[in-house]
């Protein structure tokens, strides 16, 4: 089933999605508790938003509604469904599929039953018509939008049912005449004209039945044709309504109904709840997908409200083409004359801030003047405030108009990225038990899409959740240095364990980080002493007490970072001079500039590795030990041991495997233009799965495919040669990340030959190159599963157990996929990975795969949990994020210079052999 994704922005404070029990169950802040590991996030976020997309839910019902089972009721796993399912993987192969088929369905684990929020869609007969709506090239979306608007109007239309992407595409349910007309008819300002032509008549009920087919259909081959309009169609019920808004071209719509000061994130910013709706293609049936999400939007208030709210230096990025309304010009009567008693609204966008209204001068018919006394003149009006104006012009034909004469409007969503504070806030939006967003979705989302209306396009649906089988997958045994134990609810301790393999640093350091006379460290002696004793209890071991690098920064404003990174870049310059090979930062508080710098001027400049920790949390007493167990994790994999494994290796990986992940992130939107997108691939070097060595490298902005990616396995396949006495991997299984399923062609027919130049180049003849499978590893999709029985949960929150796979009734009908809760959910509802087999010459059966998947999220080097997507993947995310930071005057604080130094792509030759990104 189609599961696109969205912006493929992660990370903390970035585009893209987030969500509780997420893949955040696998990090902390700055070495956070709970079981997890230190984390070094220069903003010490967790995976978050910066377009502030997050599934939730929130109410009243949140108070009175507790967290529980979904009560199943009528629904039942449909026994027909099941038993084409069966057939189907019974059924002879073709060898003309662009992708493995589902050969069987897994066995392994408890089968249990749950709801899945999809509702049953039922076509009654009747065809859809597509049209195309053309206008001359380079007609804005805006223009288009009332271009589409007027046309909806037009009688010619009122005998059918009609549905519009406001961009190109009509849909109705007769056949229409077709016509062209002048466009300045509809928008005075343009020229040239527009045509309605006809595209294609689809019938659903045919679609139903390719479906039910148990081999491939011509009619499958405009499968997603179909779906496109169905998509516009549930999209076009919800666009209609009044106070609904849309985030993007996905059907993603947001209300703004909700009480004053629910969901508000300061800074002007407040959450609106909305839902996500799409139709995907089952097995044998046609299905809708909703699901509960929350967005980031501006408050509809005076503009200086929220200028007051925001630092003076955010404030540019964050307005830049904000929307506001003026209401200020007088009015005219009939005869042209003006009319002081009317004011006219106008709507205006910013492009940039002045000066204040005194200071900001310009000419009017050559003679200069102030907007100040301008608008006393001219308007009538006495400006009372001295906030800068705002430029609603060009950047080269600036207008300006005092902000306290405009009011940002309704219905637009954030775009920039979201503050540490703003980010938490968004998260404790979305921590909403299971049960709560079902009923979210049973109502509030069934309502916004105007479901009933979808009876008038000839479908019918089924309000009722589907239920769908599930299994729960054995846990395995994780392996420290002299013990063993099987995790609980996806999580172990790891108080007095010793790591399965530890290390030895000869020389190390501690740099302590102040401003001013308070120091970050009261009892620095004590706590370092303190520390290299939980260290040598973890395996972790040093020749000598650490040099210690008292630093005195000044506060960290813009203006001080040149002096600043000057202090750095010395007391780092220092280490690598003394041969430090890893120094633990003591930090005041998270600071993303100052924890990148550290970072850059560590992993590219002088190859001392670093970790980076809170002195608040160093020196608590209470969960002292965790925390440093927690920063004792990092240091054992910087140093090149192994924190854990499992007891009984994974049945595919042997010592002749070699586990590859792969990542592409591109700029979120406010980055600078010059950003590049990064691409990141790491790999295994042992089966015990303790060291992911790694390949890095910038390419073309927002290209997904992998540009130098046959160099880059080269090194990896080079770097397992080397750890392995010469011996090259004789399989290699690919965990590739962040391919939406529109890609996922592209990726087989450009990504793997790139692998097939590297097994050329190191392997020679082609009868030698090792067998090879490709996975998609998806987080960014909709699909959510909730228990029925108590027995079959996790958590206060009555989430999906840990190990709960489903790889029936929501999978699709075209792809070997399954989806894995492999987390605890630990707030909100638990999100599981999808998983999509797009390559296989090995011969992965079913059960290898979900087993699989499950046991590696349990090897994850610095958490004591099982974490929400298998840790190839997600080591390619981290090593992306890793490098954004190297460039964070690009990605993430444009001001319209770039001040901080180039990253030329490298890692310093000391550290690129190791899991440095950790």
């Amino acid at each position: 089933m189609s599961q696109r994704g969205g912006h493929r922005g992660r990370g903390a404070g970035r585009g893209g999605t987030a969500e509780r029990g997420g893949r955040g169950s696998g990090r902390g802040a700055y070495g956070g508790r709970g079981g997890h590991s230190s984390s070094e996030r220069g903003n010490s976020q967790t995976r978050g938003p910066a377009l502030g997309q997050v599934t939730s839910g929130m109410s009243s019902l949140a108070v009175t509604m507790r967290p529980g089972p979904v009560a199943i009721g009528t629904s039942t796993v449909d026994k027909v469904v099941t038993g084409e399912e069966n057939l189907r993987v019974s059924a002879p192969k073709t060898k003309t599929a662009s992708f493995p088929p589902r050969s069987g369905y897994g066995t392994l684990g408890r089968p249990i039953t749950l709801l899945a929020n999809y509702f049953l869609l039922k076509p009654e007969g009747g065809d859809l018509y597509r049209y195309a709506i053309s206008a001359p090239e380079g007609l804005s979306r805006p223009k288009r939008r009332r271009l589409a608007e007027y046309i909806l109007a037009d009688p010619r239309l009122s005998k059918v049912m009609t549905a519009c992407d406001y961009a190109g595409i009509l849909v109705t349910t007769g056949d229409i005449a077709v016509w062209e007309a002048d466009l300045s008819t509809v928008i005075s300002s343009e020229k040239g004209s527009y045509k309605i032509q006809e595209t294609g008549r689809f019938s659903l009920t045919q679609l139903v039945e390719a479906l039910k087919q148990r081999s491939p259909s011509e009619l499958l081959a405009v499968k997603d044709e179909m779906t496109q309009l169905l998509n516009i169609v549930v999209g076009s019920l919800a666009n209609r309504q009044s106070n609904v808004y849309r985030l993007g071209q996905d059907n993603k719509f947001f209300t703004d109904q909700s009480p004053p000061g629910e969901g508000d994130l300061s800074g002007g910013l407040r959450a609106l709840r909305g839902f996500y709706a799409s139709v995907r293609c089952g097995t044998s049936r046609l299905l809708l997908n909703i699901n509960v999400c929350n967005a980031a939007f501006f408050k509809p208030q005076p503009l200086v409200d929220l200028m007051r709210e925001v630092r003076p230096q955010d404030l540019p990025a964050l307005i830049r083409l904000l929307k506001v309304e003026t209401q200020y010009l007088k009015g005219k009567r009939a005869d042209g004359t003006v009319d002081p008693r009317i004011t006219v609204k106008k709507v205006k966008t910013i492009i940039g801030l002045g000066k204040s209204p005194r200071d900001q001068i310009f000419e009017v018919e050559g003679v200069k003047t102030n907007v100040h006394d301008y608008f006393a003149k001219q308007h009538g009006i006495q400006l009372k405030l001295d906030l800068p104006c705002v430029n609603v012009g060009r950047p080269d034909k600036p207008i300006y108009i005092p902000s306290e004469l405009c009011t940002v409007m309704r219905g637009q969503a954030v775009r920039r990225i979201l503050n540490a504070n703003q980010t938490k806030e968004m998260i404790l939006t979305a921590a909403r038990a299971p049960n709560l967003n079902a009923h979210f979705i049973q109502s509030e989302g069934l309502d916004m899409y105007d479901v009933q209306r979808l009876a008038t396009f000839g479908i019918k649906i089924d309000k009722r959740m589907i239920a769908v089988q599930g299994r729960i997958l054995q846990a395995p045994t994780i392996a420290y240095g002299g013990a063993t134990m099987v995790p609980k609810e996806g999580s172990w301790n790891l108080i007095g364990k010793h790591f399965f393999r530890g290390t030895r640093f000869k020389h190390w350091a501690v740099m302590d980080i102040n401003f001013g006379p308070r120091k970050s460290l009261d009892t620095p002696r004590e706590t370092v002493t303190a520390l290299m004793t939980a260290f040598k209890a973890s395996g972790v071991l040093f020749d000598k007490f650490p040099d210690r690098h008292e630093t005195t920064l000044q506060q960290l404003t813009q203006t001080n970072r040149e002096a600043n990174f000057t202090v750095l870049q010395r007391q780092i310059a220092a280490m690598a001079a003394k041969g430090v090979e890893i120094c633990l930062v003591v930090l005041r508080e998270a600071d993303r500039w100052l924890y990148s710098r550290i970072k850059y001027l560590g992993d590219v400049v002088h190859g001392v590795q670093t970790v980076c920790c809170v002195s608040a949390k160093l020196q608590k007493v209470q969960g002292q030990a965790q925390y440093f167990a927690n920063i004792a994790m990092k240091f054992n994999t910087k140093g090149g041991g192994i924190n854990h494994t499992t007891r009984d290796a994974l049945k595919y990986i042997d010592e002749s495997t070699m586990l590859v992940g792969i990542d592409v992130t591109h700029p979120a939107p406010g980055s600078a233009e010059s950003a590049p997108s990064v691409a990141g691939v790491v790999a295994n070097t042992s089966k015990l799965l303790g060291q992911w060595p790694a390949s890095i490298r910038c390419q073309e902005s927002r290209k997904e495919m992998v540009t130098d990616l046959a160099d880059m396995i080269v090194e990896r396949l080079t770097a397992f040669r080397s750890a392995n006495s010469g011996k090259l991997p004789k399989r290699v299984i690919v965990y590739r990340d962040g391919v939406s399923e529109g890609q996922l062609r592209i990726v087989v027919n450009q990504e793997i030959p790139s692998f097939r130049q590297a097994f050329s180049r190191l392997y020679g003849a082609q009868a030698n190159w090792p067998k090879m499978a490709m996975i998609v590893v998806s987080k960014r999709h909709h699909t959510r599963f909730y228990p029925t029985s108590a027995a079959d949960a996790q958590g206060k929150n009555v989430n999906c157990a840990p190990g709960t796979v489903v790889d029936r009734g929501v999978t699709d009908s075209g792809l070997n996929d399954f989806f894995l809760t492999a987390q605890a959910g630990l707030q909100g509802s638990s999100r599981p990975g999808r998983y999509i087999l797009v390559h296989d010459e090995i011969g992965l059966s079913a059960n290898d795969l979900q087993q699989g998947v499950f046991e590696l999220s349990h090897v994850y080097v610095r958490a004591t949990k099982a974490v929400s997507i298998c840790p190839p993947a997600y080591y390619a995310d981290l090593l992306c994020e890793r490098a954004r930071l190297y460039q964070v005057d690009q990605f993430y604080e444009v001001r319209g210079q770039q001040e901080e130094p180039k990253w030329n792509g490298k890692i310093h030759s000391r550290i690129a052999n190791s899991t440095f990104y950790i």
